[in-house]
């Protein structure tokens, strides 16, 4: 590791990402941006596997448990996705 990399998966400004301690060197980027349809319930899956102590992208979470966590806390990802894109386009 260290500066000289192609690449870096971050998902700033999210609660769940974070920057390399020398972003502020970093003076462009190549961001790609999942559709949040995938992206959302693909972080759900990440979180049920992290709750239940399962493999990393090792199944998915049941239909009942995902639409709880959606009904309740998707409006707020909705948000978050948003401030991730604002981030990085400006």
């Amino acid at each position: 590791r260290g500066k000289r990399v192609v690449t870096i998966k971050t998902h700033y400004p999210h609660d769940a990402g974070r920057l390399v301690p020398w972003d502020d060197e970093i003076h462009r980027a190549l961001v790609i941006i999942r559709n949040p349809m995938h992206a959302i319930p693909s972080f759900f899956n990440h979180i049920y596997e992290m709750k239940n102590h399962l493999p990393v992208h090792s199944q998915r979470a049941p239909v009942d448990a995902w639409i709880e966590w959606r009904d309740r806390l998707a409006a707020i990802q909705i948000s978050r996705f948003e401030k991730f894109v604002d981030y990085w386009m400006e």
